[in-house]
């Protein structure tokens, strides 16, 4: 439970994990390992990937 944006005493919530990014990956690798990193759906990537210039060309 929280109590004003802060964790309360005896709660079970884990903080969140940190994302490190792979630098030697390309752009659209590194927004897929973000995209799933987030749980978000396939989808969901697929149309934000098509708002992205193809910038590997």
């Amino acid at each position: 439970m929280y109590f004003g944006g802060v964790p309360a005493p005896n709660s079970t919530i884990k903080p969140r994990e940190l994302l490190v990014l792979n630098p030697k990956l390309t752009f659209m690798d590194q927004f897929h390992e973000v995209m799933r990193f987030h749980h978000l759906a396939l989808s969901t990537e697929e149309a934000a990937r098509l708002m992205i210039p193809d910038l590997e060309s």
